[in-house]
């Protein structure tokens, strides 16, 4: 009688209880987890009817682990976690100068190039040659080839990732909201490139969807707020958009404008400005819409554009005008204006508290601090032969600038007769603390929002160079 209440109790609690309960953890904790074909995140609770899951877990860089969990009984959660290995890759290092010594694990390894099998994942290196400082490099083991380095003549502030082919003419590089993927902007190309900097690798290249195919792509940018990408391109005076990260295509623009190039977003006013090269104005383009609201006349070839942080003023520069203008957005007037002879006012940053504007002068080869409130030049820093783009660290601490070396004596167009370089200045200590030999025509340059990654791209080489700069020192 005893036996046959316990059995009556047990499959009442089978029957009430109705499920078996699994929770699965993994190293690393990013890895995604599926169990019996449906995605759970790590540590989620999984109920099945049955006392049995396939379990599938995967993460790019490690192999993939496909096993069965069981459970007797139904009582309580059984809980697993999966260690993942990692993938074993075989990597070519070389470097632009061949014969350098590769310090690895405090033990000299070999001269480049050289051939050595890595676990996925980060490694720090050293290069060593004669009359060249020792550096650091770091390698990221991600797929089976070569990884391209360069052994900077200049005491390096910063940890090189590497060397990257690209499309023609990268002409800007942004990183995505998420610190995942670099944009490359491609002035010679149908649209952008997109580098995953987990794989190391360009993953994806998004042309335009305009069957005259185009080229003359120039400047992009992400509104975080709207999960979209904008990029310009100037040969037709459109703005493009794209989802993000599926990199689908929404809609165009039309600027109304001639050789249109920067792009500036404000969250507050919900409005894009737009630089347009060669109409000498500034289109202000409703973003539900996609109509032109305004247009601000400027002197010739406006280039750089920043809204402050309350939208309430945009500053624009003018390249061959030489001027450096504060507008109030409330009627698009000139609040007041800087002009400077014998400059090319190129590119426009702005500190976080909207105090400080730091503008490239590519003829001076002067980067401008300007008082932003009393709109006043209050320092200046020299710097390598025509300043492009720069652009401020997270905290607010370091202003890097790309610098495009001399001009070609035939044409600007053409290969430069030296290389460009980067340069590092501590604005707070204002002074330079660093400057590093690049490829030819650095003009591009970006930094993750992570504050981890500074990309810049060589605009005759067809490059991209990535860095660590996380432990800046």
């Amino acid at each position: 009688m005893k036996l046959q209440i316990s059995s009556i109790l047990l499959s009442f609690l089978l029957f009430f209880s109705g499920c078996y309960n699994f929770k699965v953890t993994t190293s690393p904790s990013d890895a995604r987890i599926y169990i019996d074909g449906q995605y759970i995140s790590s540590n989620s609770l999984f109920k099945s009817k049955i006392n049995k899951v396939k379990v599938s877990v995967e993460r790019y860089g490690y192999k993939e682990i496909n096993q069965t969990l069981k459970k007797i009984t139904p009582f309580g959660t059984k809980i697993i976690n999966l260690q993942l290995e990692p993938e074993i890759f075989d990597v070519n290092i070389e470097t632009i100068k061949p014969g350098i010594e590769i310090i690895f694990n405090s033990l000299k390894i070999g001269k480049t190039p050289l051939n050595i099998s890595l676990p996925y994942g980060e490694h720090s290196m050293f290069f060593e040659q004669t009359d060249y400082p020792k550096e650091e490099v770091l390698l990221k083991a991600s797929y089976n080839g070569q990884y391209y380095f360069k052994h900077h003549k200049d005491e390096m502030k910063i940890k090189q990732l590497g060397i990257f082919k690209c499309g023609p003419q990268p002409k800007q590089v942004i990183f995505s909201p998420d610190s995942r993927f670099i944009y490359i902007v491609l002035l010679d190309g149908y649209g952008y490139q997109v580098f995953d900097i987990e794989k190391m690798q360009i993953v994806d290249y998004v042309k335009a969807p305009d069957e005259s195919l185009k080229r003359g792509f120039v400047e992009g940018l992400f509104i975080e707020e709207k999960n979209v990408f904008l990029v310009s391109q100037m040969n037709t005076g459109f703005i493009y958009e794209y989802s993000y990260p599926e990199n689908k295509f929404l809609r165009k623009f039309n600027t109304e404008g001639t050789w249109s190039k920067y792009i500036a977003w404000s969250d507050e006013l919900s409005l894009i400005a737009v630089s347009n090269w060669a109409s000498n104005d500034v289109s202000i383009i409703d973003y539900q819409s996609g109509k032109v609201v305004s247009k601000i006349k400027t002197a010739p070839a406006p280039r750089g554009l920043v809204f402050t942080e309350d939208s309430k003023y945009l500053y624009i520069t003018s390249y061959d005008g030489g001027v450096i203008y504060k507008i109030k957005t409330a009627d698009w007037s000139v609040v007041k204006s800087i002009s400077k002879e014998r400059s090319c006012m190129r590119h426009a940053v702005l500190t976080q508290d909207n105090k400080r504007l730091f503008v490239s002068d590519m003829y001076s080869s002067i980067i401008y601090e300007v008082d932003a409130n009393g709109f006043k030049i209050s320092g200046s820093y020299k710097v390598y032969e025509k300043p492009n783009t720069i652009f401020l660290s997270s905290n607010d601490k370091y202003l890097f600038v790309s610098s495009r070396g001399p001009n070609n004596k035939e044409s600007y167009l053409k290969r430069s007769p030296e290389n460009g370089r980067i340069s590092i200045i501590d604005i707070d200590k204002k002074e330079i603390i660093s400057s590093f030999e690049a490829g030819n025509q650095p003009t591009a340059l970006g930094l993750s929002k992570d504050g981890k990654y500074l990309c810049t791209s060589d605009f005759r080489d067809d490059t991209i160079e990535l860095f660590y700069i996380g432990d800046l020192r």
